[in-house]
């Protein structure tokens, strides 16, 4: 592939953003929620294409186009972050991130996690990511002196296919996208889930997040159940047999679900199970055998 650079001074940037595209990025957005940092929906203002002035894929601001190093999202699906760099907030604590830009082992990315299904699983992440006035980010204290101070998060909904990310307002009471950090003593709540983070303390090696996960009890939720094949065909007094499967859908918290089956049929039919009783575990599947 090809980049064309029109006689822009600023070569690096032009580059490095179009080589990122060859590389399967997309742009670096911002998700705009007004005087929210995030909620479901956005509808009055949405998604910013270009909106993350602090990675190379994002857009201009004050009419320079800066050359950022790219966010943690971006890096980890690139596979520039090692696995001791990605770190998952799994359960209640203060978790350290060191410097993005920075050359140590320690956590480069926190991922906490936004949204979860029944069994626990999760479907949405809140990225968490810490800058300093280093390397290639050696001016960003110039487009936001907070950002060195707090900590960026983006969100990335649903499974990582498309690499598109949204940088969050964790100062949504601004207009302004360049104090878009996290500062030191402020908490950021999710309304819907209950997570929680929070700033602490910083030094120019590291920043220190306190993060706090909603308590889960157990969630009990309809089972799921296939009967195989769906449909046959057979001469009067033949016997069919069917494969009837059922899934626990209950969270990882509940404990093992008993389902006692039975099955009606016309007058004058006969019919059995190989078993009338199935002890399932959360988010497992058990089958019986019918013949009919």
């Amino acid at each position: 592939s090809k980049a064309w650079n029109n006689g822009q001074s600023n070569f690096l940037r032009i580059v490095g953003h179009e080589l990122g595209h060859n590389f399967g990025l997309h742009h670096a957005t911002a998700l705009d929620c007004g005087s929210d940092a995030v909620n479901g929906t956005c509808t009055n203002f949405g998604t910013l294409e270009y909106g993350d002035p602090y990675d190379i894929m994002g857009g201009l601001v004050g009419g320079i186009k800066y050359s950022f190093h790219q966010n943690s999202p971006h890096k980890e699906n690139l596979k520039w972050l090692g696995a001791s760099a990605i770190r998952e907030a799994s359960v209640n604590g203060t978790y350290t991130i060191e410097p993005i830009e920075s050359v140590s082992s320690g956590t480069k990315l926190l991922k906490v996690p936004k949204e979860k299904d029944a069994l626990g699983n999760v479907l949405k992440w809140y990225f968490l990511e810490y800058r300093q006035a280093l390397g290639f980010d050696s001016t960003i204290s110039s487009l936001s002196g907070t950002v060195t101070n707090g900590v960026l998060v983006h969100y990335e909904p649903g499974t990582v296919t498309s690499y598109l990310t949204k940088l969050l307002d964790m100062t949504p009471e601004t207009t302004s996208w360049t104090d878009a950090a996290l500062g030191i003593g402020r908490t950021y709540t999710d309304t819907v889930t209950g997570v929680s983070f929070t700033p602490l303390s910083n030094t120019p090696t590291g920043i220190q997040v306190a993060v706090t996960q909603p308590t889960i009890t157990c969630i009990h939720a309809n089972p799921t159940v296939i009967i195989t094949p769906t449909s046959q065909f057979g001469s009067a007094g033949t016997s069919l047999s069917y494969t009837v499967s059922i899934t626990n859908n209950d969270n990882s918290l509940c404990p093992l679900s008993s389902f006692l089956l039975s099955q009606t049929v016309p007058s004058g039919w006969t019919s059995s199970l190989s078993s009338s009783f199935l002890s399932i575990a959360p988010g497992t599947s058990g089958s019986v055998s019918s013949a009919i």
